[in-house]
């Protein structure tokens, strides 16, 4: 790979801010994936001290702290602040998340634990809570994946250190259906079994392509609206 590559060129998605959950800033290869894909992809990632202090409770003594990590990606952090509007469905351990995130303008909340998340809350919001696997295979082409990849690629030392055999052995146990939907693209066969996807992947008001909010008459079939349902075929 050439050093310092272009980016692909984002496309006309409405860029975003999106909030990362706990759950995901300890989880390092996906996390890495999320980051380095905002610039393509239009999307800005976020957290809240809360959101952090419990990462941080939760990663492997070795990990980078997730407070460097906000560093070297030059990363907001926002308030633990009050939601604008009161919650009423969501767990009482992800109000936390949810609140700081709505108070910020995000507009989605990106998680492992959908199901958290009231699905009115999200509704009066305007936001969505959505699994990493459906957020980055709906809102990444294939050149970008394969240019996250290559920023993956051109920093390890160890294997696996290719976009190939990345995608092989890391994604398809953590995000199945991103692995799928770049399978033929990377031209590999999985290194380890392909996971389970998680039963609850999306819930709320907005597009995970498009970012539009939809209103309630007009369903979110796998978090898309029906004119990016159209558009990808689904």
């Amino acid at each position: 790979m050439t050093s310092d590559p272009s980016p692909p060129a984002v496309g006309a998605r409405q860029p975003v801010k999106v909030y990362l959950d706990a759950n995901l800033l300890a989880a390092g290869f996906v996390r890495t994936l999320l980051l380095l894909s905002g610039p393509v992809a239009g999307h800005r990632a976020f957290w809240s001290p809360y959101a952090e202090r419990e990462a941080t409770r939760h990663q492997p003594k070795d990990a980078t702290p997730i407070a460097l990590v906000r560093e070297l990606y030059d990363l907001e952090i926002v308030p633990d602040a009050p939601s604008p509007k009161p919650l009423r469905d969501t767990d009482e351990k992800d109000k936390p998340i949810l609140a700081p995130a709505a108070a910020a303008g995000a507009a989605f909340v990106i998680t492992a634990n959908v199901k958290d998340f009231g699905a009115n809350d999200l509704e009066s919001l305007s936001m969505s809570a959505v699994h990493p696997d459906l957020f980055l295979t709906a809102r990444l082409t294939s050149e970008e994946y394969r240019f996250v990849l290559d920023a993956i690629a051109e920093k390890r030392r160890r294997d696996p250190k290719t976009p190939a055999t990345i995608h092989a052995a890391e994604t398809p146990g953590k995000l199945p259906h991103l692995f799928l939907a770049h399978r033929d693209a990377l031209g590999v066969d999985p290194k380890i079994r392909v996971g389970q996807p998680a039963r609850s992947q999306f819930r709320g008001a907005r597009c995970v392509r498009c970012a539009a909010v939809t209103p309630r008459s007009e369903a979110l079939t796998e978090g898309l609206c029906p004119a990016c349902r159209h558009h990808t075929g689904r």
